[in-house]
């Protein structure tokens, strides 16, 4: 009847009686029912009611169905484009070639296919596989703005920063500028987030601001929130008139300036290296040899060669980069490790060259290590620089502040005066000399001497360095505070200085119960404090809110701009400089060691190391 009634019988064979006129023979109602239960009406019936819906389902369904199939098989796919493409841009790799299909991309798809063959029929489609290279720069901007703004984010969590910024010119010959932010986050971690090079037609001081302050634009960061700014020296970025320093500080005065102590360093370095003779020439010497080894890949080889037969245990040579930090000293030990291999190298490379020009260079390097000057020179290097690339290494640690590298740079600086005694002379002297016998090195010889210089005759003025002082003060509070000592100048200095930054009452009140806290515990220095506070539990640290953000304030300013308050290799005085070694007189007797070794004292180690 329900199927009468929805018109979804067929068959003409009707039977009214169970449809629409009724059923009144029940005597034979047993047979009647069977017989309609087999009837094809009633089939019919039973199989568009009953069968049918449950079996099937409706079109508009099933084509709903298809559609979230293959939404679900797209995003499968664009998941694995992006994660491609990600580890792509992580590791810095190109993502096309020449040929885009031959490209580092698509390679990496049909590896990713080979485990997953719904990748490779993805490929095959002629169109909608976002595959496109403009799709491919359009997915990398989505990520770079995502990171932006997470970095944005936690900047404004933190709270404070400090900006570092730098020039470079690319293999292109445009200009860019690098912009970092360094901020602290509530555990006491340092961050330092690279937000990305600009483009400047110019470096000027001007330039360079207006990029600082677009960034801080473009990352809705206020300029009121930094607390620190580290560059290098270069007068667009330190100018005193209008450097980018400058400009920064006449809008935010608690943005504190850095020279960045690594530049500081190598300038210092460099000074130092200049300011003797016998360094500098040594420094000479060992360049030109690692261009001599270098820059011939057959010369290298020969090198290897030889080093393979005379000296196999021994570590091979390293090449001396004048604008790399750290390698000065390692490369002066593997040209004493490899003293009489690069000797036997001169001999073999000048027979089998036909240049005049590099057989000249061949001679003269050859005749300089021949001399005890650079043999000597050579010791004495590696003696001072290894103490100053181990202190350019550690401040460029992410985690170290500027407090804690003035620290490491005074450690240093006492090392190095240790080694300005005569005792500390003679034993390096005695050392040199016992190698002489390994080496094809002649014996000392005391050079002429000389008038001292006008050039030294300036006067008695105090030298000025550059300062990071405003930091001192939050420093010595924390520190002094913690040895137990009277910290009522540093609260108050510090106050006057950073004003709103800080609850005074507050401050006071948690540094009473800081100096309380720490009374047993040997805190004596910066690292001491952060050691404490990370150690202590999420609620404990908010009973020292205040204390922490001073603590904050320390941390967020940088030793480097990995991005001195002290130079630690001053150049050579008047004050310095023996009196006889300029007076004009007749050269000394040659072979005579202690005469020699006065003269390489006074020219030597004591000199070199100030």
């Amino acid at each position: 009847m329900a199927a009468k009634k929805l018109g979804k019988i067929g068959n003409t064979k009707v039977d009214g009686s169970f449809i629409s006129d009724g059923f009144s023979n029940w005597k034979a109602g047993t047979e009647k029912f069977r017989k309609h239960d087999e009837s094809e009406c009633h089939k019919e019936a039973v199989e568009r009611l009953v069968t049918l819906p449950a079996t099937t389902r409706d079109v508009g369904e099933m084509l709903s169905a298809g559609h979230a199939k293959e939404k679900a098989d797209n995003r499968k796919q664009l998941l694995q484009i992006l994660r491609s493409i990600r580890f792509l841009a992580r590791k810095g790799i190109a993502l096309r070639g020449h040929d885009d299909d031959e490209g580092n991309f698509m390679q990496l798809l049909q590896h990713h296919g080979e485990t997953d063959s719904s990748i490779l029929a993805w490929l095959e489609r002629k169109r909608d596989k976002f595959v496109a290279p403009d799709i491919q720069n359009e997915i990398l901007q989505l990520m770079a703005l995502r990171i932006l703004r997470k970095v944005a984010s936690d900047i404004k969590t933190n709270e404070f920063y400090t900006i570092m910024a730098d020039e470079t010119t690319d293999k292109s010959n445009r200009e860019l500028v690098v912009v970092v932010f360094r901020h602290v986050d509530e555990d006491l971690n340092v961050h330092e987030d690279f937000v990305g090079f600009h483009q400047v037609n110019s470096i000027g001081a001007t330039t360079l601001t207006s990029v600082i302050e677009d960034t801080l634009l473009r990352m809705n960061l206020s300029l009121s929130q930094c607390r620190g700014q580290c560059y290098d020296g270069a007068s667009n970025m330190t100018g005193a008139k209008r450097g980018v320093a400058t400009n920064i500080l006449a809008k935010e005065e608690r943005a504190v300036f850095t020279h960045c102590y690594g530049h500081a360093l190598n300038l210092a370095v460099g000074d130092c290296v200049r300011q003797c003779k016998l360094l500098r020439d040594t420094m000479d010497t060992v360049h030109e040899v690692s261009k001599l080894i270098k820059y011939l890949p057959k010369r290298d080889s020969t090198l290897q060669t030889l080093k393979e037969e005379m000296s196999p245990d021994t570590p091979g040579f390293r090449v001396l980069c004048p604008t790399r930090w750290t390698v000065r000293a390692a490369s002066l030990c593997s040209v004493l490790d490899n003293y009489t291999v690069l000797q036997t190298l001169w001999d073999t490379c000048y027979e089998q060259t036909k240049d005049s020009e590099i057989r000249s260079r061949i001679v003269g390097v050859r005749s300089q290590m021949e001399r005890f000057d650079l043999f000597f020179g050579v010791h004495l290097g590696y003696i001072i620089l290894r103490h100053t690339d181990n202190l350019s290494r550690t401040l460029q640690q992410k985690d170290m502040s500027a407090s804690e590298g003035q620290a490491v740079a005074s450690m240093t600086v006492e090392t190095l005066t240790s080694k300005r005694s005569d005792d500390a002379f003679d034993k390096f002297w005695v050392d040199v000399n016992s190698k002489l016998d390994d080496v094809d090195v002649g014996e000392p010889v005391v050079p002429r001497r000389r008038k001292m210089p006008k050039r030294y005759d300036v006067g008695t003025g105090a030298h000025e360095y550059p300062a990071t002082a405003r930091d001192r003060s939050l420093q010595d509070l924390l520190v002094c505070c913690a040895r137990g000592g009277d910290y009522a100048t540093h609260l108050r200095s510090a106050m006057d200085f950073y004003r709103d930054d800080f609850n005074e009452q507050a401050l006071t009140t948690q540094l009473e119960t800081y100096q309380v806290a720490v009374r047993d515990k040997k805190v004596k220095t910066i690292t001491d404090i952060v050691t404490f506070f990370r150690d202590l539990p999420p609620e404990s640290r908010l009973f020292f809110s205040e204390v922490m953000r001073v603590l904050r304030h320390v941390l967020v300013m940088p030793a480097t701009k990995r991005h001195q308050r002290e130079v630690l290799l001053r150049p050579e005085t008047p004050e310095d400089v023996p009196p006889d070694v300029y007076d004009t007189g007749e050269t000394h007797p040659p072979h005579d060691a202690q005469r020699a070794q006065v003269c390489y004292r006074r020219n030597g180690l004591v000199r070199c190391s100030q």
